[in-house]
């Protein structure tokens, strides 16, 4: 895959937690015709009950990471609607020690790319880095996951940003069409409701519901997280062992949240009939 389709690849994909894991396994898988045979994707579970994914690809000096954590807008409740994507879009703006200008900095620093977002089932942290400063980068990483501060002027500022791109939404016809379509399909489920949130709900969300949120939501059990470039299962197991140690990051039964609700079957015929 030549920089030219990789940036056009990576454009189209954008921000989509999914996608990212995506594209961070296919640009190191097809970078040459037998990359698929050459690297086949193991899996195992760290003590904590991560479970990993690791396709080692030794072609170029490159890891990519992707943690996917069960901790999507699904568990929010519908007058905190956009608490998980306000929650994730925080993580990187201040943790372990670092304010969110250092956390740029000291990627920036080695060339790497540190991201994260939210979807309807999952938050997502993406970290894109040379093999020799991955411990510098998964440090990163396990700060913005575990240890995240959630800055007031942060929050405020994110809170505007996306105030800003809900008004924005409103003259695109596609994205209204899009979003009273799910609202129809689904109802009161939360995947009825836009991940970013609404104009009513935003303002609302306080640094306690943030916090609130992210220590009852972000868990282990149920986290996967992929790896993809110049390292073997057995290396990155070791790192995840470090970072995402039991003793930082233990797995705690978590109770039924009232939004964590199933998709009716009647949302989903309403799905199938829309979709004739």
């Amino acid at each position: 895959m030549t920089h030219s389709e990789w940036h056009r690849v990576e454009r189209r994909c954008g921000r989509r937690p999914a996608a990212r894991a995506c594209l961070a396994l296919l640009a190191l898988l097809v970078s040459s015709p037998a990359a698929w045979a050459a690297a086949p994707i193991e899996r195992a579970e760290l003590p904590n009950g991560i479970r990993l994914l690791v396709a080692e690809r030794r072609s170029l000096p490159v890891v990519a990471v992707e943690v996917l954590v069960d901790a999507g807008s699904r568990y929010e409740p519908a007058d905190k609607a956009g608490l998980a994507n306000l929650t994730a879009d925080l993580l990187t703006r201040g943790a372990g020690g670092r304010t969110g200008p250092e956390i740029d900095e000291a990627i920036d620093f080695v060339g790497a790319g540190l991201s994260s977002g939210a979807s309807g089932d999952s938050a997502s942290v993406s970290l894109r880095v040379l093999r020799k400063d991955l411990d510098l980068g998964l440090d990163l990483v396990a700060d913005v996951l575990l240890r995240p501060t959630f800055p007031d002027a942060e929050l405020a500022r994110k809170r505007t940003e996306i105030l800003g791109a809900i008004q924005k939404k409103k003259d695109e016809p596609g994205a209204v069409a899009g979003e009273a379509f799910a609202e129809i399909v689904f109802g009161p489920h939360p995947y009825g409701r836009p991940v970013i949130g609404k104009e009513a709900t935003v303002p609302g969300i306080t640094r306690a519901d943030i916090q609130g949120f992210h220590a009852r939501w972000y868990r282990p059990e149920g986290t996967i997280v992929t790896v993809a470039g110049d390292l073997s299962m057995a290396e990155a197991r070791a790192c995840m062992c470090s970072v995402f140690s039991s003793a930082c990051w233990r797995a705690v039964p978590r109770s039924a949240s009232s939004s964590e609700m199933p998709v009716s079957t009647s949302c989903m015929r309403t799905w199938a009939s829309a979709a004739e």
